[in-house]
């Protein structure tokens, strides 16, 4: 019988304990082998007995006095595309969230777009109302970041006005069809030759330790760490 992989790198949540101050910060088990591909435990503002798990897979669940609830908090399944780097990502409570019953979700919507989402909770604070749902769309994924003269992961520099316009006019624009010609555009600038900003010279010599019960992992080109398909004997 295998287990799914969420356990292997994620399902061991744990707390920071505070020790006196010649003690270093030590890790202690929390809740264990109850989620499926958890990603985040945020603590409610509102409620200091309560948190909440984000799972990757699109579900946010309720932990209570340190018992799960059997009543997820949010279920975003149904509209998040889950797989690699996509899924739901996190919950963030603006300073309000008491008054105002608000809260954000950030995740990657079914056509790969990102979003951030916002909700509000029902009469139940435990439970949220998923027709409240107000999008905040990404709707160019990582390449705004990347590409753009002065995005945070452009690490190359690179800087073409051209292309800056080209992103902000997409943006403007309803409907991944409709932005189709314009991100067409772009790929003509960004991908014949060095135009597009990034040339690799070399690769970090990646090493990764797995335990022998560990089975189906790929090593990516890119160094990152990826639990889909694994296994655990």
């Amino acid at each position: 019988m295998k287990a799914p992989a969420a356990g292997v790198f994620a399902s061991l949540l744990v707390l920071l304990t505070v020790m006196p101050a010649e003690a270093a910060l030590r890790l202690r088990p929390y809740l264990t082998g109850l989620f499926a591909s958890p990603v985040a435990i945020v603590q409610d503002p509102t409620d200091p007995t309560v948190q909440f798990v984000v799972e990757q897979v699109g579900r946010i669940r309720v932990v209570k006095n340190g018992a799960v609830l059997a009543t997820d908090f949010l279920d975003l399944r149904g509209s998040v595309l889950f797989g690699g780097e996509r899924g739901l990502f996190s919950i963030a409570f603006p300073p309000d969230t008491a008054a105002s019953g608000r809260f954000y979700v950030n995740f990657t919507r079914s056509n790969g777009g990102i979003v951030v989402a916002r909700f509000q909770r029902t009469a139940n604070p435990l439970v949220a109302d998923p027709g409240s749902r107000f999008d905040l769309v990404w709707p160019d994924g990582n390449a705004f970041i990347i590409q753009t003269c002065k995005a945070p992961l452009n690490f190359s520099y690179y800087c073409d006005p051209e292309v800056d316009a080209l992103h902000q006019e997409a943006r403007r624009i309803g409907g991944l069809a409709a932005r189709k010609p314009v991100y067409e555009k772009i790929a003509a600038k960004v991908l014949p030759g060095i135009d597009g900003g990034f040339l690799y010279l070399w690769h970090a010599q990646v090493l990764i330790a797995l335990s022998g019960r560990i089975e189906g992992y790929r090593q990516m080109p890119d160094g990152l760490v990826r639990v889909i398909g694994l296994k655990l004997k």
